[in-house]
């Protein structure tokens, strides 16, 4: 937050950023790789920082990746959405935000009650689905990218739950599944159009 505009993807404020965001990983204490302690309990002030670090990662590569945002420019319940432009190969600041964004969704499979986290989960669930919508939506994921619609599928059902107390997670929760379907749908008239073609020739 401190940290001056970044002006394109490799000026050297990212680049610090990064080493600070992979020094806080790699110097972690082994007991604290992880939020779930060994009895299986929950150090939850370890959720969050984790939950932190992959937001910051995703606010951070998100804006430099080759994403497009604009299939899910509807989803706007915790933040305005930031244009990105699409990008023709898979450049490091994209693996970076779709390996955070991954991370988040796994971070929802805790055995622990979702409501014992903090209401901010919403929010970086929601920043976690925006990323994986996006990567859904390119024309070269298939249509029945199973991985990839678990992700979505999961963020989806733990905004759901979160629902149950939160307004903004019903919000948030509304606009993805809207987004979800209507991506669905693209990819089932793309799906459908080339076997057409292919039929023809």
């Amino acid at each position: 937050m401190r940290t001056p505009p970044i002006f394109g993807p490799e000026d050297e404020n990212m680049a610090r950023i990064e080493a600070l965001l992979t020094n806080w990983r790699l110097h972690l204490p082994k007991t604290k790789r992880d939020a779930l302690q060994r009895d299986g309990k929950l150090d939850e002030m370890m959720f969050q920082a984790h939950m932190m670090m992959h937001a910051t990662s995703i606010l951070l590569h998100q804006p430099h990746s080759q994403l497009d945002t604009t299939p899910t420019q509807n989803i706007n319940s915790c933040a305005p959405h930031q244009m990105v432009p699409a990008g023709d190969l898979f450049n490091t600041h994209t693996k970076h935000t779709i390996e955070s964004a991954s991370a988040i969704s796994e971070m929802i499979t805790h055995r622990v009650p979702l409501l014992s986290h903090t209401h901010f989960f919403t929010c970086v669930i929601t920043l976690s689905s925006i990323v994986h919508l996006s990567r859904w939506a390119l024309f070269f994921i298939p249509h029945d990218d199973d991985d990839l619609r678990q992700q979505v599928r999961l963020n989806i059902g733990a905004l759901n739950r979160l629902a149950e107390v939160w307004g903004a997670a019903d919000r948030a929760r509304g606009q993805v599944k809207a987004v979800a379907q209507e991506i669905y749908q693209a990819k089932k008239q793309q799906r459908l159009n080339s076997q057409f073609w292919v039929g023809l020739t």
